[in-house]
C-alpha cells in the first residue's frame, strides 16, 4: 500500500492594526508550513513588536519571518510597541536683585 500525506494551502493575510502601507498576503500548504512575510507597515511614533491573530493582542503572537504552519486561513494583526521618551527638566532659579 503507499500512502499519501494529504496537503492543504491556507492563505495567511495580515493587518496594519493601525499602521499604513502594504504587507503581501502569505499562501502556505500545511502540514509543511512556510515563514511569515515580514512587517512592512509603518506606523509613526511606534516600533513593530509582533504578528497576533487577535487585533487588541490577547491571540498567539507570531515573530517576522517564524515558521508556522496553520489550519485555515488565518488574518494576523499588527501589534505596535510605543517608543520610550526620556524628558529631562532643568530648574531654573531666579533672584530678584533689589538694590536700594
Amino acid at each position: 500500500a503507499q500512502w499519501a500525506i494529504n496537503t492543504y494551502t491556507y492563505e495567511i493575510s495580515f493587518y496594519p492594526n493601525g499602521g499604513t502601507g502594504t504587507t503581501a498576503n502569505l499562501v502556505i500548504s500545511s502540514p509543511t508550513g512556510a515563514n511569515l512575510t515580514a512587517n512592512a507597515y509603518k506606523k509613526n511614533g511606534f516600533a513593530f513588536g509582533t504578528w497576533n491573530t487577535i487585533a487588541a493582542g490577547g491571540g498567539t503572537s507570531y515573530t517576522n519571518g517564524q515558521l508556522v504552519t496553520f489550519a485555515a486561513d488565518t488574518t494576523l494583526y499588527a501589534q505596535w510597541l510605543g517608543s520610550t521618551f526620556t524628558i529631562t527638566l532643568k530648574l531654573l532659579q531666579i533672584r530678584n536683585r533689589n538694590t536700594h
